[in-house]
């Protein structure tokens, strides 16, 4: 599960429109614009709350992220299985 798409966290599944009307277009911009600062998080209970999923058991990120966690996930599934099967084909 470590290539899975970034956790937009409280704000999957809502419209750009309701997210700007619920938090205002100035901290939507801060979001879109930012590499450290995250999205809130998912509240118990959403739908979108995964954390009781048995395909994410042991996974320790956050259940939101910025731009700047992705590397954590992507580099060492890279380095454990991208790169030793490119090297043995």
């Amino acid at each position: 599960m470590r290539l899975n798409e970034r956790s937009y966290g409280g704000l999957t599944g809502l419209y750009h429109s309701d997210v700007a009307t619920k938090y205002g277009d100035e901290q939507v911009q801060i979001w879109h614009l930012s590499f450290d600062v995250p999205p809130p998080s998912v509240e118990r209970g959403s739908e979108w709350n995964f954390s009781g999923d048995r395909r994410y058991a042991g996974v320790t990120a956050q259940n939101s992220e910025s731009l700047k966690v992705q590397p954590r996930a992507c580099f060492p599934y890279g380095s454990e299985r991208i790169a030793p099967a490119v090297q043995a084909t």
